[in-house]
């Protein structure tokens, strides 16, 4: 969900992420609001902290690192419910491709 506004802009290593899951957590992170995401192998964003960049209108820039989970362990402990990472997954891959049936496992 979109909560940042449209004329907000985010960085990171000079890469737009406005529009991206790791702009909006971090957008949150830097108005009060935590967010710990949570990649899907294999994904770009296999490090943490992600170093995100505010471009604020006066031309300065607002920094917040995004603390990012992708070892099955870090996810079971910020996804309670789930008794295993497996399960987690299985449960967001048939999520997954009900809502969105262009998507394909493999």
């Amino acid at each position: 969900m979109r909560n940042h506004g449209p004329d907000d802009w985010l960085e990171w290593n000079g890469r737009i992420v406005t529009e991206t899951a790791i702009g909006e957590a971090a957008w949150s992170c830097l108005n009060g609001i935590e967010r710990k995401p949570r990649e899907l192998l294999p994904s770009n964003w296999l490090f943490s902290p992600v170093p995100v960049d505010w471009v604020l209108d006066t031309g300065g820039r607002r920094t917040v690192d995004v603390m990012n989970h992708w070892e099955p362990v870090a996810i079971e402990a910020l996804s309670p419910g789930f008794s295993s990472t497996t399960g987690f997954m299985n449960r967001l891959e048939s999520l997954a491709t009900a809502r969105c049936t262009q998507l394909t496992s493999q």
